[in-house]
């Protein structure tokens, strides 16, 4: 764009007080877009620093933009960011590792207007998990923080994503709402944790970190699981959308999925037609006398006909009665979604993800829920 490099060319910006003074002096929301479009397409300081070197007000904008949107990708870098000046108050938007934010946890409530926190549990375990969100969300406050800095973070902050988490229990929700009650979107998710991309063992051993079905391990039911949950979340008075990643199906389904899986190699997966054609290419490829793919590679009950069969409809239902059940304890409520081995096609399920969403309606008192937009 020819205006654009124009704008950027250092020597035709290095204006004078008389410049200025005859009208030669660009706005300042003009240059902030102009950087902005640029980090859009390529977030590198160097795509924006000979903008930074053509004056002290460059610089500010250049500075302010590129931190809008930090990315945290080791402790060295945390602690390195936290000692630029005005690194607070620019930031709107955080994604990084947990174990990242534990070299100077207190910093994280020191960002005064911060809007989006996103954070990886990946590195956590079942024993880890909630020590590292409560030094992270209740961490000692930095030299640099006040705690009317503290409080402006928990009013500001309206979007809390925390994903690999290795469970989500009533601990965890509490922490949050608690700290953060100005969500408008809060997105917890510990499913992703189940992959099934070795083996049938690996499969059956990452079950074992994670509490992805909590049912009836941690609650008897969904009734208790809701009660619980929205409990727990009651704070969140402007909550609008939650999504919470574990399956409403029992923790028995999962087993005897594996169970019937292994006994039984001819239960091939329904859906999925790109696995299918990989376990295909698999099966060309090995010896004739082995054991056919569908024994070797694992697959959940998204893609077995038998357990669709026999649990789909039941766990829909749950999904659906549970989504209501939380919605009368968070007023703003619009939408939940839920991790299901059992997404069908309908406007909120997305069997890809292994997800379904449903859509809250209030009307004369009543809670009314469905799987498609009111």
């Amino acid at each position: 764009m020819p205006a654009t490099g124009s704008i950027l060319e250092p020597n035709s910006m290095n204006l004078t007080r008389s410049d200025r003074s005859q009208g030669f002096f660009f706005p300042s929301e003009i240059l902030d877009e102009i950087v902005y479009h640029i980090l859009s397409s390529n977030h590198t300081f160097s795509t924006i620093e000979a903008f930074s070197r053509v004056s002290f007000r460059f610089r500010q904008i250049a500075l302010r933009s590129f931190f809008a949107k930090l990315d945290i990708y080791s402790k060295a870098h945390w602690i390195n960011v936290c000692g630029i000046t005005g690194v607070y108050s620019w930031t709107r938007e955080l994604s990084s590792l947990s174990t990242s934010l534990s070299s100077a946890p207190g910093n994280l409530l020191s960002f005064q207007d911060i809007r989006t926190i996103e954070l990886d549990f990946s590195n956590e375990g079942l024993n880890t998990q909630h020590n590292r969100a409560t030094q992270i969300f209740l961490g000692r406050p930095s030299s640099c923080s006040t705690l009317g800095q503290q409080i402006s973070t928990r009013i500001s902050l309206t979007t809390l994503r925390l994903s690999y988490l290795p469970r989500i229990d009533t601990a965890l929700l509490a922490l949050i709402s608690g700290n953060f009650p100005a969500l408008k979107i809060l997105a917890l998710t510990c499913s992703e944790r189940l992959l099934d991309d070795c083996c049938w063992d690996c499969y059956e051993e990452a079950s074992s970190c994670t509490t992805h079905s909590p049912i009836p391990d941690m609650y008897c039911n969904a009734e208790d699981l809701s009660v619980a949950f929205g409990s727990a979340l009651s704070p969140l008075r402007n909550l609008q959308s939650l999504h919470l990643g574990i399956y409403l199906s029992e923790m028995e389904i999962f087993y005897y999925h594996i169970y019937h899986s292994d006994l039984n190699s001819s239960l091939r997966p329904t859906n999925h037609s790109t696995t299918i054609f990989n376990l295909k290419a698999t099966s060309s490829s090995s010896n004739s006398n082995s054991n056919p793919p569908w024994s070797l590679v694992p697959y959940g009950p998204n893609m077995c006909s038998h357990c669709d069969y026999l649990y789909s409809e039941d766990v829909r239902k749950t999904e659906l009665y549970a989504s209501a059940s939380i919605a009368r304890f968070l007023p703003a409520l619009k939408e939940i979604t839920w991790s299901s081995f059992f997404a069908q096609d309908n406007p909120g399920d997305d069997p890809d993800e292994g997800s379904t969403m449903v859509w809250i309606r209030r009307k004369e008192g009543k809670i009314r829920v469905r799987r498609a937009p009111w």
